[in-house]
């Protein structure tokens, strides 16, 4: 009996701590450039629009954070993020998101921009389209049929590249 207080006990635990996971602490460095942009936007999970405003969208560029919203309105064209972006003329970023009910962060996702400073991306009425999802869109890669002949002390490497 006594063991089966610490399995229950150790399963709530468990559930509790994937339940009520902490959201990722992503962070951006305002202070640390002397521009920003906007960008306006709705996130799409696996092909599902996301209806849930405790979601999550962030900008980086590498693993930089360079800008993130927290919180969604609800909008014409659906939920929207309006994030503000920090960053030098050129930088190339992508995005990452949270899915709050799946406590889930993806960072599988199409869409990159290219900062310029003081631009306005997407807009309440006419958002852009942040769309993730978990598995990569890529083809597995293909091998050629070959085949090598040598006598019995001869070496052969094979190197496979993708």
């Amino acid at each position: 009996m006594k063991s089966n207080k610490y399995f229950i006990g150790l399963s709530l635990l468990l559930v509790t701590g994937f339940v009520f996971a902490d959201p990722p602490e992503w962070a951006a460095n305002p202070g640390a450039f002397d521009s920003n942009a906007s960008m306006t936007g709705t996130i799409s999970f696996d092909g599902a629009e996301s209806s849930d405003p405790t979601d999550i969208i962030a900008a980086f560029v590498g693993d930089e954070c360079r800008g993130v919203k927290t919180d969604g309105i609800s909008g014409p064209a659906g939920l929207v993020f309006g994030i503000t972006l920090y960053g030098n003329n050129g930088d190339e970023m992508s995005f990452r998101a949270y899915d709050a009910s799946e406590d889930m962060v993806y960072d599988i996702s199409d869409y990159s921009y290219t900062y310029q400073a003081d631009e306005i991306s997407g807009s309440f009425m006419s958002p852009v389209s942040w769309e993730f999802s978990s598995a990569p869109s890529n083809s597995a890669p293909v091998a050629n049929d070959m085949s090598v002949s040598t006598d019995e002390d001869t070496s052969v490497d094979i190197a496979l590249s993708a």
